[in-house]
């Protein structure tokens, strides 16, 4: 736990690196596989003005459309749509007739005899309803006739237009992300990275025991993103399942609000709005509760006026909390707002737009064509680039200041003259010797010879060289054994852990080095140590402060040894 929390200290760059390159890599790749993926646009052939429609009422009334677009239906109206007259595919390929439906079984014949159906698939789903794409194979025999589509509403409401179009049979599921390629893999790679940017934010909120109110605001987004993915129709793209991608699609909207009121009521600052917010909480979790409770259970509930009740309550929760943010923004002068605050609310106002655009032309009419077009991706994208931004943002600010900090301390702990630690460093590496209980280890003292002869006869500069010579070599030999600094002047002190034998290879090691320093170096004065060891065991453990003053003892003994050897 400890080196994880150390990672967490000092990695929040990499972290930052890792989550961009992932985002870069994941959108050049999901735009290269759209593009494999994808259907040639003008082999898709717009049939809307070859269609006429009405709608049938439960009563036996009929109303009639114009073209696609059909009065709006009610739980058990059918709309009726009259495909005549297409053209034949150049190319001679088997045809077929693609739209989307929302809530609605769909059954077509040609000549009286049915073609298509899905309503073994809508069965499956139980009471869930959901955003599908319909197939409808154009006969082989097909001459111009009626193909008669029908599409009988299983809620209490659903859409009044559909948007056809025919292809080449093989390529149906293809042209469906024709002209939508930049969402589809949009919300692909914003699902992927949020879902990674949330097991590394909980990973790191039980490292630092501190849960970063961001999670819930990443967690929306996930949901939110999920939901889109669901109610454009994409998943029932990849996965051809009414079951899954309704589960998916209705239990991301339902659950969605749940973290972003959470998160509100932990960024709201006022007490009647985090009042206002645990009602909408717990009202949000009921919502929920009930939905998939009934459906469990096949109990008989009108599923439209709960979807419609969860889109007016989200809109009631989005408006309620873009004002109370502007009156703590106006009321705290100081307030300061995070890069995902302004995204957040920028992505709330869309997002208030998107439930109003679908309620009102799910439930009113559709014949206004702005509204057709869904802002949902959008609002998700302002969100997701203004939550990366602000995370990248937070740990940027952390990092830095943990270099800084790492900086200070460099300054504290190393040498300004060779770069290596200096005594204080020495002493903070003894101490956690100290801490950690290691008594195994072998003291080594070095003095630098000849300093005073370099300083005194070729100057100060010549002495400083001498002494970073020195202590490269020493980093060199004890860089990846215990620690090693210089303790002042010309001393140094390195610590080996382990056995004597271990110091002994190190020092004949540090020897070595040293005559090859000086076949390098150009100096006139060549490099020269003497050398002082002192062992610590568990049967005779010595303190390290202690160490130093045996091995400083020694390495004298070993000093005036050399200068005797060099008299005679």
């Amino acid at each position: 736990m400890s080196r994880m929390r150390q990672m967490n200290e000092k990695g929040w760059d990499r972290a930052i690196c890792f989550i961009t390159i992932v985002i870069v890599v994941f959108l050049v790749v999901a735009g290269i596989l759209m593009d494999a993926f994808g259907i040639n646009p003008a082999r898709i052939t717009d049939v809307n003005d070859y269609v006429t429609s009405y709608v049938v009422r439960t009563d036996g009334t009929s109303e009639k459309g114009n073209k696609t677009s059909y009065p709006t239906t009610q739980k058990g109206d059918k709309a009726v749509l009259l495909v005549s007259d297409i053209p034949a595919l150049e190319d001679g390929e088997a045809a077929a007739l693609c739209f989307h439906e929302w809530n609605m079984s769909v059954v077509a014949y040609y000549h009286d005899k049915q073609i298509y159906s899905n309503l073994e698939k809508t069965t499956q789903t139980k009471n869930i309803i959901g955003h599908r794409y319909i197939v409808v194979p154009v006969p082989a025999d097909y001459e111009g006739d009626n193909i008669r589509i029908e599409l009988t509403n299983t809620q209490s409401s659903g859409e009044s237009y559909v948007d056809m179009w025919m292809c080449s049979m093989s390529g149906a599921y293809k042209s469906m992300l024709s002209g939508h390629e930049i969402s589809f893999s949009g919300l692909i790679a914003i699902i992927f990275v949020s879902v990674l940017v949330v097991l590394m934010m909980f990973l790191m909120g039980i490292i630092s025991r501190k849960i970063n109110p961001l999670i819930f605001l990443m967690l929306f987004l996930v949901l939110i993103s999920c939901w889109n993915f669901g109610s454009c129709g994409f998943l029932y793209i990849m996965t051809d399942s009414i079951l899954l991608s309704s589960l998916v699609e209705y239990a991301a909207i339902f659950l969605a609000p749940i973290p972003l009121s959470i998160y509100m009521y932990i960024k709201l600052r006022c007490k009647f709005p985090k009042i206002v917010l645990a009602i909408c909480t717990i009202w949000f979790s009921a919502l929920s509760v009930t939905t998939f409770v009934s459906w469990y259970m096949e109990m008989q509930v009108n599923y439209g006026m709960l979807l419609m009740s969860l889109h007016l309550s989200i809109m009631f929760m989005l408006m309620f909390y873009i004002i109370s943010l502007i009156v703590e923004m106006l009321k705290h002068k100081h307030h300061d707002m995070q890069l995902a605050d302004w995204g957040f609310m920028i992505c709330m106002i869309i997002a208030f737009l998107e439930f109003f655009r679908r309620d009102y032309v799910n439930y009113i009419t559709a014949d206004v064509l702005i509204l057709r077009e869904s802002l949902s991706v959008y609002a998700i994208a302002v969100l997701a680039v203004s939550n990366i931004a602000s995370i990248a943002s937070m740990y940027a600010k952390e990092f830095t200041e943990q270099m800084q900090k790492a900086q200070l301390e460099k300054m504290a702990y190393s040498d300004q003259l060779t770069g290596i630690p200096n005594r204080s460093g020495c002493y903070k590496k003894m101490d956690e010797m100290i801490n950690e209980g290691r008594v195994d280890y072998t003291m080594i003292f070095m003095d630098l010879n000849y300093l005073k002869k370099a300083n005194d006869q070729y100057g100060h500069e010549t002495g400083d060289a001498l002494l970073k010579n020195v202590a490269t070599v020493i980093s060199k030999v004890f860089s990846n054994v215990g620690f090693y600094g210089r303790w002042g002047g010309d001393e140094f002190i390195a610590c080996v852990p382990g056995d004597p034998e271990v110091a002994n290879e190190i020092v004949a090691r540090l020897n070595q080095a040293i005559r090859q320093a000086n076949e390098e170096n150009e100096l006139p004065v060549e490099l020269s140590v003497a050398v002082g060891c002192i062992y610590s065991s568990s049967d005779e453990p010595l303190m390290p402060a202690d160490a130093v003053s045996l091995a400083d003892h020694q390495m004298y003994l070993r000093k005036k040894q050399m200068k005797n050897e060099t008299i005679a």
